[in-house]
């Protein structure tokens, strides 16, 4: 069940429609669509001799967001009817940009659109303004990024620790781990790309990650030195290699037969090697991070 939806102004303001209490914002959200699925468009070429079509592609439209606002004013004058409605032009400005944010039992997700229209029947007997956003994308977000961390230290001792010996280092305070084969759990609903962010910890000759579970994998043939910082992105829309800032590699350094990984919904069986398969090259310290994508709220 919904519980709030709650709209970010341009100028970084927030107004908070509570579902079941209007007393605080001072409005009912009455009804509201496009918080669900995304409507999807089908292309599909009729057959000119058997029955049927064949499917083409299909992809999916832009979410359209729909509030019917209700006033609730507690002295039941035409004063604070027109405040709240005067309000409502504050924070839905038509062609302004706004966030909207929908917490439920189970979640919440977010995306951004801008303002298409803003209208209220001023001669209704009960005022009601409906607001219509219109978003880029068709799927919502998680509030931050998951990050997955692959190296770090274990600890090996608690206190009090003795170390018996003045001359001899006798204690291991710390063990230096990272892990060349990772798995991750991915709950929402929509494929996501990653962002990889690597630094190296000495010469490195190539890099090569895989998600065992589609079968998809990148390789770089480059020699990195130590210190060296890959990042990779391979989200939609968004992606890059960079190697200390530059895109060189892009074109130059990546086997031309890579494929930009994806997390499907379930077990992604991470792995990561160098260019010539082995899972040891050194302390690097790497990170990997991804969005929840969802279906809608």
């Amino acid at each position: 069940m919904i519980q709030t939806v709650t709209i970010i102004n341009q100028y970084n303001e927030e107004l908070k429609l509570k579902w079941s209490d209007p007393r605080e914002s001072g409005y009912f959200i009455t009804s509201a669509t496009g918080l669900d699925a995304p409507h999807s468009t089908i292309s599909m070429t009729d057959k000119t001799i058997t029955d049927g079509a064949i499917y083409n592609r299909g992809r999916a439209d832009k979410r359209n967001i729909v509030l019917n606002l209700r006033y609730y004013w507690a002295n039941n004058n035409e004063d604070d009817e027109e405040e709240l409605r005067h309000k409502l032009y504050h924070y839905f400005p038509p062609k302004g940009k706004v966030q909207v944010i929908v917490t439920t039992d189970k979640r919440e997700v977010q995306t951004s659109g801008y303002v298409e229209t803003n209208e209220t029947d001023l001669f209704a007997k009960f005022e009601i303004t409906q607001i219509s956003i219109l978003c880029e994308d068709a799927y919502m977000y998680g509030l931050v990024d998951e990050v997955e961390r692959l190296n770090g230290v274990n600890p090996l001792f608690e206190f009090p620790f003795e170390n018996n010996s003045l001359t001899e280092k006798l204690i291991e305070f710390g063990e230096i781990y990272f892990y060349y084969d990772y798995t991750i759990f991915y709950e929402a609903e929509v494929e996501t790309g990653i962002n990889v962010s690597c630094v190296f910890g000495a010469e490195t000759d190539g890099f090569r990650i895989k998600n065992n579970h589609t079968g998809e994998v990148l390789v770089i043939n480059h020699t990195f030195e130590a210190d060296d910082k890959l990042e990779i992105c391979t989200i939609q829309g968004k992606k890059s290699i960079t190697l200390n800032g530059s895109d060189s590699l892009f074109g130059e350094a990546t086997w031309n037969k890579s494929n930009w990984l994806t997390l499907r919904r379930g077990y992604n069986d991470i792995e990561i090697r160098d260019g010539d398969g082995n899972d040891d090259f050194g302390y690097t310290n790497m990170k990997i991070s991804y969005p929840d994508v969802y279906m809608g709220a």
